[in-house]
């Protein structure tokens, strides 16, 4: 190893790490931010709730003296009214808690999305660039102990245990 490699090696290590810190604080804000609307609309629902009660205590409240005078015309308008009310809310409630659903499920999609450019290994030339001629398409199995990666960008090079980096198909 000269000082170089030593050099490039140690800074594609603090870019990756780097890389990493980068992809954990977005989807921890994404989390949070997720966790906010939640909440948002959970509030939201214990609140439209609350209406409904009061909705339903006030008809009670307003229908008593029309059924105790067998006032059936407005008994009946006043539950048609109430009636459609209390659905509407439901609507609301049933809408805020689909949202609910959708956020959790948003969460985690973005939890899996945000570790997929991630890869494994140093790229060669600590993320330089390729060197001159692409790696060629449709390669053999590769030699014992080599793997193949993708750097952030997407360009894909190979790496092997001891630290090898290559940006074309190695040979054994």
């Amino acid at each position: 190893w000269t000082w170089w490699s030593r050099r490039v090696l140690a800074a594609h290590g603090l870019f990756t790490m780097l890389e990493q810190m980068k992809a954990k604080a977005k989807e921890g804000a994404h989390k949070a931010e997720v966790v906010a609307k939640s909440t948002k609309l959970k509030a939201d629902i214990l609140l439209l709730e609350n209406k409904k009660k009061t909705l339903l205590m006030e008809f009670g409240k307003d229908v008593y003296p029309a059924m105790a005078a067998g006032d059936r015309a407005t008994t009946e308008t006043l539950f048609m009214t109430t009636k459609s009310k209390v659905e509407a809310l439901e609507a609301e409630v049933t809408h805020k808690k689909e949202e609910i659903e959708r956020l959790k499920h948003s969460g985690e999609h973005a939890a899996t999305a945000g570790m997929a450019g991630m890869s494994v290994g140093p790229p060669p030339g600590g993320g330089m660039g390729p060197p001159p001629g692409a790696p060629p398409g449709g390669e053999p199995q590769l030699p014992p102990g080599w793997k193949k990666a993708m750097t952030p960008e997407g360009k894909e090079y190979f790496y092997d245990a001891n630290g090898a980096t290559s940006w074309t198909f190695p040979t054994a």
